[in-house]
């Protein structure tokens, strides 16, 4: 989820999530305007009016069990060159196709 609070819209709003191919392989994502592949799913530019909310969501499957890293960043034009970033931590508990 992506919030604006701030009093003025925000421009080139950009979220790019890198997954570890060897743990989860990408299903779908929405908004819909993504590009995925290499690892990564980039999400299609977007502004932000002042106190809008936009709802991001990736879809996985577990390719094979173990810690995983996921590392997200936030980019927008009035970041510049300092976007924000995170990472999460996700035991992936089992294979998707159940075997």
């Amino acid at each position: 989820t992506v919030r604006n609070g701030g009093t003025e819209k925000a421009t080139g709003v950009r979220l790019r999530v890198e997954h570890p191919a060897d743990k989860a392989q990408f299903v779908q994502a929405t908004p819909k305007g993504t590009h995925a592949g290499g690892g990564e799913v980039v999400f299609q530019d977007a502004t932000v009016a002042p106190g809008e909310t936009k709802k991001y969501t990736v879809t996985y499957q577990a390719v094979r069990p173990g810690q995983a890293w996921f590392r997200l960043q936030l980019d927008a034009a009035a970041l510049g060159d300092r976007p924000l970033r995170k990472e999460l931590s996700v035991q992936v508990a089992g294979r998707g196709d159940d075997r």
